[in-house]
């Protein structure tokens, strides 16, 4: 009756993903929802309450990158060039941002560790952390899998306040010096770069699916004749199909699977812990908090560098250069509710969330979302 079949080891790994949600939302995001549930998985594996084939039995994983394939078909898809033009100082200053934690991260931590170490530690969100994984299981390195998840899951406490530490000393800043109601101040009037759904595009959701398995389908084949990832062809071609009409930025809302591509992506983060054991989870902890010094360090010596050279307090040019381990939506989710608390007049809160929040998403869909997945396409295959 309680044998650990597909169907029984699925309900578990969807109760411990609900364990951390809900965990997660208690404190108020300050603990990450993965954190809670891999400690949960971890701590059910080692004490044998579970078998640590239980996310693979599940069959969750089995269709994993198909699932990043079209949530990131569906990142190039939801792309604003016009945005991004307008805003290219939060562009710049967060690109610099992410090339620079790149390289001093490849080169410090392959002096304290090694180069595989190095690779699988470089920053971006769980898309990343699943070529990283995807590869290192393939040859065998299961502490690089380990250390990957790990990441993924400790980053959100590190991350996250000084997030919060960063805006909340900006939005303190701004109501001091008089935050102006004129809307030739707000650097975004133009369209969202995460649109609200008008003029919504209407077909049936095996057309919508369709869509997605063609476009992946011209990324695995651009991959067999180049070498190149077909991650990387997948946010090149959804950015390229939506100009022409074949894709379109709520294409992903039609296919009505954004929960379950979610799921089939964060189980497979968690899949990261299986293979691990008290042992080699604290033998890892020495490599995660160097990588996290290194973050810290890079991100505030390239604000205090860069952030005044293109016009932003130092608190908001740290922001931005922070959203490299942040990403959506968390970085937005902050911004807002810290205005949200603060500001009390509603225009004011408008043009703070237009002026802040908009910025975060911007340097958090420029690092995370476009650079990490272009730059890990191409040096996952150095991880040998």
């Amino acid at each position: 009756m309680f044998e650990f079949d597909m169907i029984q080891c699925g309900m578990i790994v969807l109760l411990i993903m609900l364990a951390g949600e809900i965990v997660s939302k208690k404190m108020k995001a300050a603990i990450p929802a993965i954190l809670v549930s891999a400690l949960l998985y971890m701590c059910a594996v080692w004490s044998g309450i579970v078998p640590n084939t239980l996310v693979k039995t599940s069959g969750i994983t089995t269709m994993t990158s198909i699932a990043m394939m079209f949530v990131i078909l569906n990142m190039g898809a939801s792309t604003n060039p016009k945005e991004l033009l307008d805003n290219w100082k939060v562009v710049a200053l967060a690109a610099i941002s992410y090339f620079l934690q790149v390289a001093v991260m490849i080169f410090v931590i392959s002096l304290l560790f090694d180069r595989n170490i190095a690779l699988g530690s470089l920053p971006g969100g769980a898309s990343v952390a699943i070529m990283v994984q995807e590869r290192a299981r393939s040859l065998g390195y299961d502490q690089v899998v380990l250390l990957s998840a790990m990441i993924v899951s400790v980053k959100g406490l590190v991350s996250c306040p000084l997030a919060s530490f960063v805006v909340k000393k900006e939005v303190n800043r701004r109501k001091k010096e008089g935050i102006q109601l004129i809307d030739e101040c707000l650097p975004n009037s133009g369209e969202s770069l995460f649109p609200e759904e008008s003029g919504i595009r209407i077909e049936s959701t095996f057309t919508a699916i369709c869509r997605f398995f063609v476009a992946a389908w011209i990324a695995s084949r651009l991959e067999m004749v180049t070498g190149v990832s077909r991650y990387v062809f997948c946010l090149i071609l959804g950015m390229l199909l939506t100009q022409i009409g074949f894709l379109y930025k709520n294409i992903m809302d039609q296919t009505k699977s954004n929960g379950m591509l979610m799921l089939m992506m964060m189980t497979m983060v968690l899949e990261g812990f299986s293979s691990s054991t008290p042992e080699s989870f604290i033998k890892m902890l020495l490599p995660v908090a160097c990588i996290l010094t290194v973050e810290v360090l890079v991100i505030t010596v390239n604000s205090m560098l860069f952030g005044r050279k293109f016009g932003f307090s130092k608190e908001m040019s740290y922001a931005i250069c922070l959203n490299v381990m942040v990403g959506f939506p968390l970085n937005m989710m902050i911004a807002q509710d810290i205005i949200g608390l603060l500001v009390t007049d509603p225009k004011e809160a408008e043009v703070l969330n237009k002026e802040i929040a908009t910025r975060m998403v911007i340097a958090g869909f420029t690092s995370v979302t476009l650079l990490s997945t272009i730059t890990m396409g191409f040096l996952v295959n150095w991880i040998q």
